[in-house]
């Protein structure tokens, strides 16, 4: 009896561990997050004014690690919104969720904890972006999920923008590539028409007084928009560029 006893509980205990790793990557691989609300006042760095008609541009990314390339971690854009701030420098954000992650990546997709970004920008001051604090631990965790539920550490702070000093510099190299934005593909512009916007008005300011610059253009804007089943430029952007 002894003998045939030890091999049904080794079975046993062998079904038991495939059920719990199957749980585990299950968990793994299939989840959904929320995010809670952000709101926070933007104040001249060095009056500490409040500033009206800064433009703010939140974002959550995805990541996920293509098959067989361990190194190489891709990215997409999971959420994002848009924002101006009031007379008294204030902005808000509502809190979304519970969303699915992407099912259509190569393989397992996740947020990382530094999500989200939040761009900031008013014509004549530095082009600005917050994240959460940077984490890397998670790298190293090929399960990771975090948090179901997250937040911006900048949720109720106080966020300086520093006038520009002259047009060039790191003024025109903060608009030229723009960190904090959502990718162009799936119509994603059309969601940020402040943004854009004045990105391309300051852009065409800087040309006329004769300051080179790679900052977007419409025309930029109008090839996006022409490989995908896109709402007119003009329709979307016209109101902001007048």
């Amino acid at each position: 009896m002894k003998a045939n006893t030890a091999p049904g509980r080794m079975t046993r205990m062998a079904i038991n561990l495939v059920a719990l790793l199957g749980l585990a990557a299950l968990s793994a691989c299939a989840t959904s997050y929320s995010a809670l609300p952000i709101s926070a006042r933007v104040v001249d760095a060095d009056s500490n004014e409040p500033l009206a008609e800064v433009i703010v541009v939140v974002k959550w990314e995805f990541e996920y690690i293509p098959p067989g390339i361990s190194e190489h971690r891709g990215s997409g854009t999971f959420e994002f919104a848009e924002a101006v701030t009031n007379k008294n420098g204030e902005f808000m954000f509502p809190g979304w969720g519970p969303k699915a992650v992407p099912s259509d990546t190569p393989s397992r997709a996740f947020m990382s904890p530094n999500n989200p970004t939040i761009a900031l920008f008013k014509p004549g001051y530095l082009y600005e972006i917050r994240n959460n604090p940077l984490q890397t631990a998670y790298l190293d965790d090929r399960y990771y999920v975090g948090d179901p539920v997250r937040h911006s550490t900048w949720n109720g702070k106080v966020i300086r923008l520093k006038r520009k000093s002259g047009d060039t510099g790191s003024y025109v190299a903060r608009l030229q590539y723009p960190g904090g934005l959502p990718g162009g593909t799936n119509c994603n512009w059309e969601r940020i028409p402040r943004m854009l916007s004045a990105l391309i008005r300051e852009g065409e300011r800087l040309r006329a007084v004769h300051i080179a610059n790679r900052i977007v253009t419409l025309r930029d804007i109008e090839e996006k928009a022409s490989r995908g089943n896109c709402r007119p430029v003009k329709e979307v952007l016209g109101p902001f560029l007048k």
